[in-house]
């Protein structure tokens, strides 16, 4: 037979039960349903918003490597050089606006006299150039190399290559004045948006194709449907004869500070699925 003692403990214990059985109920009626963007990791997430039944926290993104098509090392006095290379994206889905890269000095004995690190960016299936101007380098250099170190892929599930042209190139050389060489071009933003920097990229080529001098500069605010020439002068004289212009314009779609005019829904260009 239970004693008074006894009964008030089982009674107590009762009443607690059902207290927390009341207590849970109000929070499940009082509360939202999880949902994917709580900011609460919960209903089986993996991480906080992200796997189980929300999108996958890292998506296994394979992508093709870029290609290093082309380098060039160019004396601009003793000591100083300009380096060029082309690169390639060969993924029409995948672009990143963070890729490491390094550029080594290489004498001919194989041994690198200098490297030189630097970040870029690069959309699907774009081919650009990279450039790093008046290098100086102790030693005597006879090629240099562009390396991959590391790139962030981002998928695009939605994407249109900004569309901007250049026309009417020209070169020549300059006979006043502390100027060697000046090229021109037109740019053309044929892009339904506007663009605060827009970079040019020059490669001077011989009768061969090969690169005989580079430079790059920069223009600002280039708005839609905009035409604007654009000058590149160069202060040394450099060898070889000139007889084809290579100009590239290009724009940072990853910083949505360069968009002037926001053409895509949401304040973003790239969509991801």
């Amino acid at each position: 037979m239970l004693t008074r003692q006894k009964k008030q403990t089982i009674y107590i214990i009762f009443f607690f039960i059902l207290f927390l059985g009341i207590l849970g109920g109000g929070v499940r009626v009082f509360s939202p349903n999880p949902t994917c963007t709580d900011g609460i990791k919960n209903q089986g997430e993996e991480d906080i918003d992200c796997g189980g039944p929300c999108l996958s926290c890292s998506e296994n993104i394979e992508a093709e490597d870029i290609k290093v098509v082309e380098t060039a090392l160019l004396p601009v006095s003793f000591g100083i050089y300009d380096t060029a290379a082309f690169i390639q994206n060969p993924n029409n889905l995948f672009g990143s606006g963070n890729i490491s890269y390094t550029v080594e000095f290489i004498n001919e004995n194989g041994l690198i006299l200098k490297t030189v690190k630097d970040r870029a960016y690069i959309l699907p299936a774009q081919g650009r150039y990279l450039m790093l101007l008046e290098e100086r380098v102790e030693g005597f250099p006879v090629r240099v190399e562009f390396r991959i170190d590391s790139i962030t892929w981002e998928k695009f599930s939605e994407y249109e290559a900004p569309s901007l042209t250049i026309t009417n190139k020209t070169f020549e050389k300059v006979s006043s004045g502390t100027d060697y060489a000046l090229a021109k071009g037109l740019v053309r933003n044929q892009s339904p948006y506007d663009f605060e920097t827009v970079e040019i990229y020059v490669a001077l080529r011989n009768a061969l194709g090969e690169i005989i001098a580079i430079n790059k500069t920069d223009m600002q605010t280039v708005r839609s449907s905009e035409k604007r020439d654009f000058p590149v002068v160069w202060k040394y004289i450099f060898e070889g004869e000139v007889t084809s212009i290579d100009a590239q314009a290009i724009t940072n779609m990853f910083e949505n500070q360069n968009f002037i005019k926001l053409f895509f829904p949401g304040g973003r260009f790239q969509q991801y699925k």
